[in-house]
């Protein structure tokens, strides 16, 4: 890596003082690899500004420490500045620009230096301040002023995340194997400690989430996971809630989306379904005889109280008979002599004792 040279071209002593200060610290780092530099000369055109915007990209992937540009420029398109001023505000790393301008667009140069260190968050959004590698203050919203190399921001989404959760296999208490994906939804609820305390929050919960999933859903049998969806959702939720916290992140809701089954267990729930129906069936059809059998006896016992209705009930019995046609032959018989065979079948059975 080749070292800076001093820029010549310093319109004031405070102009020169700053460069000044930003090629110490820059020459201080260079033994540590951590920045990223890139020389430009010529006129801004859209390809230099394509150029730029790409080696930004990329510094930002691999996480530099800082990205520094270095600019021999009398100037060039205002669209092609724009768009690298744009890219620079919305950088996450640190950005710095020295300029060696040459004509009257040196006050557009000072601004590129002056808009590194400027950041703007939206209402939604906060921004981690680092000093010197030492956690600082958490800013924002509005606008953000920070000190290239020395200051570093990362900024921060309080908007609710939506983690899809892949399909995962999963093995329910009753050894019932099922397919079951979810949906997560969380927010950052302390900017400090979702950046200092884990790497990458938005992994790190979404490999939590897929062994917590599988975890608690071994715990229900199958009946459970089907029938009792929102008790499982909140066990779910409050596991996650509590082991997310020391990262900063609040578990809002957890929703199971589908549970797949294979075609035996599909079959095997059908078999079981039809057996309940019959069990149901059978138990309804007893209660059924059971009802009749007790106003059977109810009737008995009226019929018994007053021989005429009995009388009554045989006679509208016939007339039901004659009106339907059926090739039935009915003979009526008397009650009352059916009554008197009765008592001497009864007479009989006593003088044989």
């Amino acid at each position: 890596m080749k070292w800076p040279k001093l820029i010549p071209h310093m319109g004031s002593g405070f102009i020169g003082l700053i460069l000044l200060l930003v090629t110490s610290a820059v020459l201080a780092n260079q033994t540590s690899r951590s920045a990223w530099i890139i020389d430009v000369n010529g006129a801004i055109s859209p390809s230099t500004s394509d150029f730029i915007v790409s080696n930004l990209q990329a510094s930002v992937e691999e996480r530099t420490a800082h990205f520094i540009l270095r600019l021999d420029t009398p100037g060039g398109l205002s669209v092609s500045m724009r768009v690298i001023i744009k890219h620079i505000l919305a950088s996450s790393i640190p950005v710095v620009t020295f300029v060696s301008p040459k004509g009257a667009r040196a006050a557009g140069s000072i601004f590129l230096l002056i808009a590194s260190a400027i950041r703007i968050l939206w209402e939604y959004e906060r921004g981690v301040i680092f000093l010197l590698g030492r956690f600082y203050s958490v800013k924002g919203p509005g606008l953000i002023i920070t000190i290239p190399i020395i200051q570093r921001m990362v900024g921060v989404q309080l908007r609710t995340i939506v983690l899809d959760v892949p399909t995962q296999d999963v093995i329910s208490k009753d050894n019932a194997s099922v397919k079951v994906n979810a949906v997560i939804y969380y927010r950052i609820a302390d900017p400090e400690k979702s950046i200092i305390k884990v790497e990458d929050f938005n992994q790190a919960t979404s490999q939590l989430s897929q062994t917590r999933l599988r975890s608690v859903l071994g715990k229900y049998e199958l009946d459970d996971m089907l029938s009792s969806r929102d008790q499982v959702n909140k066990a779910i939720q409050e596991i996650l809630d509590q082991q997310t916290d020391g990262w900063g992140i609040k578990v809002t809701n957890v929703e199971i989306k589908h549970v797949d089954l294979n075609e035996s267990m599909v079959r095997a729930i059908a078999k079981q379904a039809e057996a309940e129906r019959e069990r149901r069936a059978k138990v309804i059809h007893a209660l059924g005889e059971m009802e009749a059998s007790v106003k059977l006896s109810e009737a008995a016992g009226v019929l018994s109280k007053q021989p005429q209705a009995l009388q009554l009930r045989y006679l509208q019995t016939l007339t039901e008979i004659a009106g339907e046609r059926t090739n039935t032959i009915v003979f009526p018989l008397p009650i009352d002599l059916v009554s008197k065979l009765q008592e001497i079948q009864i007479g009989n059975l006593m003088d044989d004792k």
